[in-house]
């Protein structure tokens, strides 16, 4: 198993645009098969079992909630697309005061010769250094190069449970449109409208 991070001589110059966060609010800098690779790469750990599937629903209570993904980071070696920070954060959102309740988590996404491995991240410190990242695939690199210096020191999460278990509306784009429109904008707008419909219904 070879987690071994190239450097990247691509992207690593410059800063990417990202929000107050550190996500990544647009793939233009992508080519598109990059890009499809950054699909590929998530979808691979969704349909494992590694990253929970993002969704929205209206609770019993008239509450909206569900997971969406985001992602931090994304590392490139040769062209290709290897490794991923990706954020799942649960929401459940109050539609009559506004009030929203958040819990998040961090994961390392890595492709292997026999599929992908997910690894849990601590998210304290995940956040703090994403918020601090500028040049592309350099978080990424940091936490692949920790992996190989002690390997057992971070469980291979070959699978995480979903925290809600609701997903019969379809799901969130879990990853931006190649957009320079901020990911969370288009998401919030589109969900508001949605859950508006849904509770006037």
């Amino acid at each position: 198993m070879n987690h071994s991070p190239a450097v990247n001589t691509s992207h690593d110059l410059g800063s990417y645009p990202r929000n107050r966060e550190g996500e990544l609010t647009t793939f233009d800098f992508l080519s598109p098969t990059e890009f499809k690779e950054v699909e590929a790469l998530q979808e691979g750990a969704i349909q494992g079992g590694g990253l929970p599937t993002p969704y929205y629903t209206l609770n019993k209570r008239k509450q909206l909630e569900g997971i969406n993904l985001s992602i931090l980071d994304v590392h490139l070696t040769g062209g290709k697309v290897n490794g991923l920070i990706i954020r799942a954060k649960e929401y459940v959102m109050n539609l009559e005061t506004g009030g929203t309740r958040r819990a998040q988590r961090f994961f390392l996404v890595t492709r292997l010769d026999a599929g992908v491995e997910v690894r849990g991240l601590g998210c304290r410190k995940c956040a703090k250094r994403a918020k601090g990242t500028v040049g592309l695939g350099l978080l990424t690199r940091r936490y692949m190069q920790s992996i190989n210096q002690a390997p057992e020191a971070t469980a291979v999460m070959s699978k995480s449970p979903i925290l809600l278990e609701d997903k019969s509306i379809p799901t969130l784009r879990s990853y931006p449109a190649r957009s320079a429109i901020p990911r969370e904008g288009i998401c919030r707008e589109f969900i508001m409208s949605w859950a508006r419909a849904e509770r006037n219904a």
